[in-house]
């Protein structure tokens, strides 16, 4: 098996691509890949008589949790059925504003 991979988040850009890896086993860990990021993932098989068939999917790394528990937690009444929870740090991905 022949397995590539290659960022799709820069478009255009191959940051963080591999097309080298090779493998006998029915399974392989890609390494040192970036957090939440999508990336597309080819394993080309060759068969006997070198043809070769190909699967690609895509998949996205997780989000690393935040180091830290949320501090200055605060609420604000936005109406009499919601309200604003806000906190400090700020960790990327919440969609809060600070």
């Amino acid at each position: 098996y022949t397995i590539s991979y290659y960022n799709t988040n820069n478009t255009g850009c191959f940051n963080h691509s591999r097309s080298d890896i090779t493998t006998s086993r029915a399974s392989y860990q890609l390494t040192g890949l970036e957090e939440g990021t999508q990336y597309s993932i080819t394993v080309t098989a060759t068969l006997t008589g070198g043809r070769t068939e190909q699967d690609i999917i895509t998949a996205t790394t997780r989000t690393a949790a935040p180091s830290a528990p949320p501090s200055s937690v605060r609420l604000s009444v936005v109406s009499s059925t919601s309200i604003n929870v806000r906190w400090g740090p700020w960790t990327a991905g919440i969609g809060m504003e600070r």
